[in-house]
């Protein structure tokens, strides 16, 4: 990291590594699909396989159970409701960190980071936790890192994992999320009690 707030990938051989290539995938709030592409056509321009085969259909069925849009799959994003948008918008991010870290020759290789900006807000908390529980088990399944930023206290305890709490731009605490969040489930706790 730069002094400027620039992050810069560097490849093991030190050179500088262009934007595309860097292995780093992504979902926002409002990410966005392609509307002439069915869901299925969306998640295949994320695979890194690039064509029909019986391996990447297992994969979308797959993915599509996972964020709970096992009948959507042949859907143009237009015929989706809000959460089933972002949901598959999420799923294409997730299918290109996999396949991406999949393809590499070695165990040793970069692994794809996926980084996700909140793109659960307005989801049903219970459809949403759903969603969260089996995403953290798939993502582990393929040694996939993640970085998910937010704000919702109920969605860090779920997850369960390291946690790095930021106030006015620095870090405050860091470590176990029930450890760092501990007084503010607490607090939440005392509200509704």
């Amino acid at each position: 990291m730069t002094g400027s707030g620039e992050v810069l990938f560097r490849a093991s051989d030190g050179l500088f590594v262009r934007p595309e290539r860097r292995p780093v995938r992504s979902a926002a709030q409002k990410e966005q699909l392609f509307p002439h592409w069915t869901i299925k056509e969306n998640l295949r321009f994320a695979s890194s396989l690039g064509h029909k085969s019986a391996e990447e259909n297992a994969l979308f069925a797959e993915v599509l159970a996972l964020f709970r849009l096992g009948s959507h799959g042949e859907k143009w994003p237009h015929e989706l409701s809000g959460g089933e948008w972002q949901r598959a918008a999420v799923a294409r991010a997730a299918v290109a960190a996999v396949t991406y870290s999949r393809d590499r020759k070695t165990a040793s290789d970069a692994r794809a980071l996926l980084l996700l900006d909140e793109p659960f807000t307005g989801l049903d908390a219970g459809l949403r936790d759903g969603v969260l529980v089996d995403l953290r088990e798939w993502l582990a399944r393929w040694r996939t890192p993640v970085l998910s930023v937010t704000h919702d206290l109920g969605e860090a305890l779920l997850l369960d994992c390291e946690v790095i709490r930021l106030a006015e731009g620095r870090i405050v605490a860091q470590g176990p999320a029930r450890e760092v969040l501990a007084p503010e489930r607490e607090a939440m706790l005392r509200r509704l009690g």
